[in-house]
């Protein structure tokens, strides 16, 4: 009896993987049409309650506008602007400078700015004494539509706050004889104190989620050998750590801490985490179609990781480079100074049409393959479905965000954050194991013989994911996925048969 008992293991573990699949049973296996329906409901409803209550939060910026009166027909205006009363919670800042055209034709043309950015420190005594942050001149090109305000253009920004009080001497010269402008603005854009504590409250509360839906993943797949794991799950073993580090439990230093180090360590793993989450998709919608047996590292796994390593380190080097730039020269605010930018751009461009393309393909390719294996075309379409979902979600905030007048709220800020991490956490609740395989793999546990464990009795003579080494000479790249299928579901009712 214990002999049969040892076999029906055996069937219930290889059930499911003669094609070099997982035997794992995750939990939306076991859905039915009205539970999947459920599912994406909450989802929906989840991440729009979210948005709703972080839509009626601060708005993210506080503007002061300082005007000036210029001589039209001069030829060099100098304008002197302060802004005082911050405070380590308004960080950033930045000003800006705008010309406002009173004619009725259209200008482009190209100005020189000489800006000298000072600190305001004062001393024991409460006598201000400037200290000189920078002093850069820079060739800058302005656009004015008919009788309407130019497009602003940057003077300084400052990433963290190092006095409560800063000054700006602008001398600016044209070459230009028409007479167009008569008004200056200096336009002063801070962080709202509202929103800083805001967004702190919200990262740290992603970040306690993060940990628990971790501890319950844990806790769920403990008593699992982790041979028996589905690919989905060891990706999500890999995404959550990265999931921890996107929500940045280091944010608040930047506070405290004036360095570019801070911001270059969020962008390092926000890239970090999106190129992953891309490599994860392009993976999955491969690995439904391609099983264990068939994969090639060099061809399943190397042209997706050179792709997005070369988005990667392009993405990353130019803001790195733009960053320092930016700490020696205030007025270097924008990475068209960065002179290879066009090149990389483009490149980028492409990267993203290939991501695309090959997103599109492989999901048609995989359809057309999986038909004739049912087990798998439902994992497939759930995955499909998740991702079509999250990808309207973020459309929609796109939108919004681009095109919407009033887009300076606190719920299109932190959207993008919203949406990553219940994207995150509800594919981690669908990929954990079922009850009913959990308690299949406690029988055969407390069924195995002693000094024994459960990856020395039957995972010992499988492969990755259940491919068993003793056959693997025997199956080849063109087997019959059909014969396959009736296989699994033989072996699959022998073994509840024998139960």
């Amino acid at each position: 009896m214990k002999k049969d008992d040892d076999k029906t293991d055996e069937q219930f573990l290889r059930s499911h993987n003669r094609s070099g699949y997982s035997s794992m049973v995750m939990k939306f296996e076991n859905f039915n049409l009205m539970q999947f329906a459920c599912y994406f409901f909450f989802y929906l409803l989840v991440v729009i309650v979210s948005l709703v209550i972080t839509s009626y939060g601060p708005s993210v910026t506080k503007n002061s506008v300082q005007t000036k009166n210029v001589n039209p027909k001069s030829y060099e205006w100098i304008i002197e602007r302060e802004i005082s009363n911050l405070e380590r919670l308004n960080q950033p800042i930045s000003s800006s400078i705008q010309l406002e055209n009173t004619k009725d034709l259209i200008v482009s043309a190209n100005v020189f700015l000489t800006v000298k950015v000072y600190g305001l420190p004062k001393d024991s005594k409460g006598v201000v004494k400037p200290k000189l942050l920078s002093n850069s001149t820079h060739k800058r090109k302005i656009f004015c539509k008919a009788k309407a305000k130019c497009v602003p253009i940057r003077l300084m920004e400052e990433p963290f706050l190092r006095y409560d009080s800063y000054r700006v001497n602008v001398l600016m010269k044209r070459n230009f004889t028409t007479n167009f402008f008569t008004k200056i603005t200096i336009n002063w854009k801070i962080r709202n104190t509202k929103i800083t504590i805001f967004e702190t409250f919200f990262r740290y509360s992603y970040l306690m989620a993060s940990l628990i839906i971790i501890l319950i993943t844990t806790r769920s797949c403990k008593d699992i050998p982790s041979g028996l794991f589905s690919t989905e799950q060891k990706w999500i073993a890999y995404l959550l750590p990265c999931l921890v580090l996107y929500n940045n439990p280091f944010s608040t230093l930047s506070l405290f801490i004036p360095s570019p180090a801070n911001d270059i360590f969020q962008a390092l793993v926000s890239l970090l985490f999106l190129h992953l989450l891309v490599l994860f998709v392009l993976c999955l919608i491969d690995n439904h179609r391609v099983p264990l047996l068939q994969r090639k590292w060099y061809k399943f796994y190397l042209p997706k990781i050179l792709l997005l390593t070369i988005s990667f380190l392009s993405i990353f080097i130019v803001y790195t480079k733009e960053r320092l730039k930016r700490e020696e020269d205030m007025l270097y605010t924008s990475i068209s100074d960065f002179s290879g930018i066009k090149h990389i751009g483009v490149l980028l461009i492409l990267i993203v049409i290939i991501l695309i393309i090959w997103l599109f393909a492989g999901s048609i390719i995989t359809y057309i393959k999986l038909k004739k294996i049912q087990t798998q075309m439902k994992k497939f379409k759930f995955f499909v479905a998740i991702n079509f979902f999250t990808f309207i979600i973020f459309a929609i905030l796109f939108f919004i965000r681009v095109g919407g007048r009033k887009n300076n709220t606190t719920g299109i800020y932190l959207s993008t954050y919203t949406v990553f991490n219940f994207y995150i956490y509800f594919l981690v609740l669908a990929y954990l194991p079922s009850k009913q395989f959990k308690s299949k793999i406690h029988k055969i546990i407390q069924n195995s013989s002693k000094g024994d464990t459960l990856d020395q009795q039957v995972i010992d003579n499988l492969n990755f994911d259940g491919i068993e080494k003793k056959n693997k000479s025997n199956l080849n790249n063109d087997f019959d996925m059909e014969e396959i299928e009736n296989d699994q579901n033989n072996d699959f009712f022998l073994s509840e048969k024998n139960d």
